[in-house]
């Protein structure tokens, strides 16, 4: 039995229900409408709760951000934890159900374990397939160490150790793997602890905002092996063997319902491992196609300005500054001046007449034209803007011109490489 404290089993069985839930509806198709429905009912509930109930004065958005530890999902929880506790309350005084749950406890044990199952493999897909963690963009790799944040050192950190991250995800993997079969939960259970452990501590000590969801993660695991703990505490200190446990399926126990639960879980199972793949492998496919078709990708060094005959005026002032250009997207582009300041532009590019056009989004009346001859290393650009004449000389950098990305892997060290 799972939970074994009738209140406290009631309280947590209405608790997960509610924060797991839409899962797995929301990724089954034809069902996006429910999780729709879902979102839309809470939205107004959490408004309601927040700015009536609570007088919270800052903005509450569920609008995805990236983040999950946003006023609103603090405020769903707590509001999840009190209809819990409302839940339990009325479960345990006003419902006249069995006196043992063991049918219940089962029920739960499936939803948590197949929910964290799906979750390890989900990350650890997106962590073999490198879509959570990628190459630094251009302007990472220029940003002044001291100027990023405890997040952005860490995804950088991630971004360039392919093989630590591929490792990382691997044991998200197999330990979601794991989970799904009976006969080696347990196992699974104990690796997805371990990872759970190091992953709650790095979201917390590195200030990455997935603070709730991965503590949620690690509670799962960790209530999935308290029916364990005793016979683990057995093995471990008093050193005993121990005997197979036998679990018996409460459902199904007829030969042809049995195989047909079967033919739904693997079915079921299969699709959920097929709907994270497929997310994963059009999320890379479309992040490296996107490098081929933009137009003049890539990172640009200045190393000469001719600006008037080298007569610098104040609305050319600014422009004379340019250090890099970065062209990382087919709208999107910025200058990083000498000081290492950035700015963005608008940014298109016409390359059957060899023209681009820049304008800045913090002034409208900032704008570029010029016309560009581009070589294997280097690109050349120049214009007239307001009378001015422009022409800069720029040499192409690729991300291996940086130490970060070049230095790789060596067995052999005589000294420490700490630079």
């Amino acid at each position: 039995m799972l939970i074994k404290n009738k209140i406290l089993f009631k309280f947590i069985f209405i608790l997960f229900c509610l924060l797991i839930f839409p899962w797995p509806f929301s990724k089954l198709p034809g069902l996006s409408l429910l999780t729709e429905h879902h979102s839309n009912i809470f939205e107004h509930l959490i408004s309601w709760f927040g700015y009536d109930l609570l007088g919270i004065e800052s903005k509450i958005s569920s609008a995805a951000t990236g983040s999950g530890d946003k006023i609103y999902d603090y405020l769903l929880l707590l509001l999840f934890a009190i209809i819990s506790l409302i839940g339990t309350l009325l479960w345990h005084f006003v419902g006249n159900g069995p006196r043992t749950y063991d049918r219940l406890n089962y029920i739960l044990e499936i939803i948590l374990r197949y929910f964290l199952a799906y979750q390890m493999i989900h990350y650890g897909l997106f962590k073999i397939i490198p879509v959570q963690f990628f190459e630094p963009y251009y302007y990472k790799l220029l940003q002044p160490y001291g100027q990023g944040s405890l997040m952005g050192i860490y995804w950088t950190m991630m971004g360039v150790s392919k093989g630590y991250a591929l490792f990382a995800g691997l044991l998200e993997f197999f330990s979601g793997i794991l989970l799904i079969h009976r006969k080696t939960k347990l196992l699974g259970c104990l690796i997805a602890i371990g990872v759970l452990i190091n992953v709650v501590a790095i979201n917390f000590f590195y200030d990455i905002p997935v603070k709730l969801f991965s503590l949620q993660l690690l509670i799962i695991a960790v209530l999935l092996t308290t029916p364990y703990i005793g016979r683990l505490t057995k093995a471990i200190l008093a050193d005993q063997g121990l005997e197979k446990r036998k679990t018996e399926p409460l459902f199904f126990n007829t030969g042809k319902w049995v195989a047909f639960s079967r033919i739904l879980k693997w079915g079921f199972i299969i699709l959920l491992f097929f709907t994270s793949l497929s997310a994963a492998v059009k999320s890379y496919t479309a992040r490296t196609e996107n490098k081929v078709k933009i137009p003049l990708y890539g990172l640009y060094e200045i190393k000469n300005s001719v600006i008037n005959k080298d007569t610098l005026t104040p609305r050319n002032k600014f422009a004379g500054s340019w250090r890099y250009l970065i062209v990382e997207s087919d709208k999107y582009a910025q200058v990083v001046q000498t000081d290492m300041k950035r700015n963005g532009y608008e940014f298109e590019v016409d390359s059957i007449n060899g023209k681009f056009m820049m304008k800045s989004f913090r002034d409208s009346t900032d704008v570029f034209t010029f016309n560009y001859i581009k070589t294997d290393s280097t690109l050349t650009f120049f214009g007239v803007v307001e009378n001015d004449t422009l022409h800069y000389e720029s040499r192409i950098l690729t991300k291996k011109n940086f130490l970060l990305m070049n230095r790789g892997f060596h067995w052999i060290n005589e000294y420490p490489y700490n630079r």
